[in-house]
């Protein structure tokens, strides 16, 4: 039988951050990014979408609400979009990056969060207190410095599969570097190992990618630029978050997968949710 066809069906959508004077933020406040790559699935053009398009797109607008919300709104209990808020802010304000892999269903949910009793303490201990209700999450920083949160049961056979060449050059046969962590998660979630591998186990990667606005790129933006030999998953990965500091996220469900990224800014530490005095 011939291995099925993959398309990778990315959607994006554009979305606007205010501050509290009406003025349009010119800094990237939040970058979300996973992708769908399903077989026989095919990426058809707006108002023609079958029903596993459709509940993707859902999903979208659902996370670009749960992610812009008002700036300064008191958190009353941590949920999905505040659980997010609060571990990005966490990450900003000391400007470390971390990676996320939880077990989950993958549709908008995220591990039990709650805010920690003060913020004077370094990011390691203010995100172990954070996920301190999930008995199954583990919290540490290792030797690379970034700090690791992950539940100890999760599935890592994906984050674990070898890829022997990923090359982070711009599409349409550019040379130029990747000034944007999408279009480097992509050169690693579309490598013939990382496909294959979902083939086999009959994974979807469900697809979303939220981006607000951003300053014009210049030489001096963030960007990653060469190439990985013989590399896991989750290391390459790793290696994105050096040229673009942030948390990657991976989240295990029933026959599918999940992979988010969120950019570092100072737009989370503004937003990061507090307990009330």
């Amino acid at each position: 039988m011939d291995e099925p066809s993959t398309r990778l069906c990315p959607l994006f959508v554009f979305a606007t951050e205010w501050n509290d004077t009406n003025e349009r933020y010119t800094e990237p406040i939040i970058l979300v990014v996973s992708f769908y790559s399903a077989p026989n699935i095919e990426c058809e053009p707006c108002g023609k979408m079958d029903s596993d398009m459709r509940s993707w797109i859902a999903s979208v607008f659902f996370i670009m609400t749960l992610l812009t919300g008002t700036r300064g709104q008191q958190a009353v209990d941590l949920g999905t979009d505040n659980g997010i808020r609060l571990v990005m802010g966490i990450l900003s304000k000391s400007g470390a990056s971390g990676s996320l892999a939880f077990n989950g269903v993958c549709f908008h949910d995220f591990p039990s969060t709650q805010i920690p009793t003060s913020f004077d303490a370094p990011a390691e201990n203010l995100l172990r207190e954070t996920f301190s209700e999930d008995l199954m999450m583990q919290v540490y920083q290792d030797a690379s410095g970034i700090i690791r949160m992950a539940q100890t049961d999760v599935d890592r056979s994906i984050l674990d599969v070898k890829i022997r060449h990923v090359s982070f050059t711009r599409p349409q046969g550019s040379d130029g570097p990747i000034y944007d962590p999408t279009e480097a998660m992509r050169a690693i979630l579309q490598s013939p190992e990382a496909v294959h591998f979902s083939h086999m186990h009959n994974l979807r990667f469900p697809a979303i990618a939220v981006h607000l606005p951003h300053a014009p790129l210049n030489s001096e933006s963030p960007h990653i630029s060469g190439s990985l030999n013989d590399v896991t998953v989750s290391e390459g990965l790793d290696r994105i978050l050096k040229a673009f500091p942030g948390l990657w996220v991976y989240e295990s469900c029933p026959g599918a997968v999940e992979f988010f990224f969120f950019s570092n800014s100072t737009g989370w530490v503004y937003d990061m949710p507090r307990k009330h005095p």
